[in-house]
C-alpha cells in the first residue's frame, strides 16, 4: 500500500560516473502514492567515500561535514518543506519550495556567492580547467568591485570594468574571458530564477546601447605572460 505522506532518502547514483573524478552523483530522492522523483544535489563521492560515510565508524572530518550536509536533505528541510506545502502535495509545488532555499540564499546577494556554486559544481564534475578561468574571472571582478550585487551589472558597470583593466596594462582578449564568464554566471542566475531579463546588461543586438564585448587581439600572441600566469593558477602543483 502506498504511503499517503511523502518521504524521502538519499540515492547514490552508481549509474553515473564522471569520468575525470571518478566520483558518483548524490540525489534526492522522493516517494509519494507509489511515484518517485529524483532531484540532483551537489554532492559527488567515489564509492569509496561512500561506505566511509555510511560507516558508523566514519573519522575522516571532511567526509563527516558531507554527511551532516547530506542528513540535512532528508531531515528538517524535508520537514519544513512539506509544511509549506499546501495540503494537496504534487512534485512541482515541492521541488519550487525545496529548492528556493538556495535562491534565498543568493537573491539580491553578492554576485560571487553564485560564482563559487558554479566554480564548485564544476570541479564536483571534473571540469577543473574550467573552473580555474571562472575563478581567474571572480578574483579580477573582485578587484575592481569588492561588493557586487547583480541589480549593480549594468551596461555602465561594465565599461569600467573594460576601462580599469586597460589602465591596469591587461589586453582585450584577456577583459574579454573575464566578462564572457561574468555574463555565464549572469545567463545562470536567470536560468534558476535568482533574477529576471528586464535589466539584461549585454548587448544582444547592434543598436541596443547596452554593453558588447569586445572580440580580443587576432594576433598569434594576445594574452600577456602575466594574463597566461593569471589563467594557469588554478592547475594544481604537480612534482618535477
Amino acid at each position: 500500500m502506498a504511503l499517503t505522506k511523502p518521504t524521502a532518502n538519499i540515492f547514490f547514483d552508481t549509474r553515473t560516473k564522471i569520468k575525470k573524478t571518478g566520483k558518483h552523483p548524490v540525489k534526492l530522492t522522493v516517494y509519494y502514492l507509489g511515484v518517485k522523483r529524483r532531484y540532483k544535489l551537489p554532492h559527488y563521492f567515489t564509492k569509496d567515500e561512500w561506505e566511509k560515510i555510511n560507516s558508523p565508524r566514519l573519522r575522516d572530518i571532511k567526509l563527516k561535514d558531507e554527511k551532516i550536509k547530506l542528513d540535512s536533505y532528508t531531515g528538517e528541510r524535508f520537514e519544513n518543506a512539506l509544511k509549506q506545502v499546501e495540503e494537496l502535495f504534487t512534485f512541482e509545488k515541492f521541488q519550487d519550495v525545496y529548492f528556493n532555499h538556495d535562491k534565498s540564499q543568493l537573491l539580491n546577494k553578492d554576485v560571487y556567492t553564485l560564482f563559487s556554486k558554479v566554480i564548485s559544481e564544476k570541479e564536483n564534475a571534473g571540469s577543473v580547467g574550467t573552473a580555474g578561468i571562472y575563478r581567474t574571472a571572480l578574483n579580477s571582478i573582485k578587484k575592481f568591485r569588492s561588493r557586487l550585487n547583480f541589480n549593480h551589472i549594468t551596461p555602465e558597470f561594465l565599461r569600467g570594468y573594460e576601462v580599469y583593466m586597460k589602465k591596469k596594462g591587461l589586453s582585450m582578449t584577456y577583459i574579454s574571458i573575464n566578462l564572457r564568464h561574468l555574463r555565464a554566471i549572469y545567463n545562470t542566475a536567470i536560468h534558476e530564477g535568482i533574477i529576471k531579463d528586464y535589466n539584461y546588461p549585454f548587448s544582444q543586438s547592434r543598436n541596443d546601447k547596452k554593453y558588447k564585448i569586445k572580440k580580443g587581439s587576432n594576433r598569434n600572441i594576445a594574452l600577456t605572460t602575466d594574463e597566461l600566469k593569471r589563467l594557469r593558477q588554478y592547475q594544481p602543483e604537480t612534482d618535477a
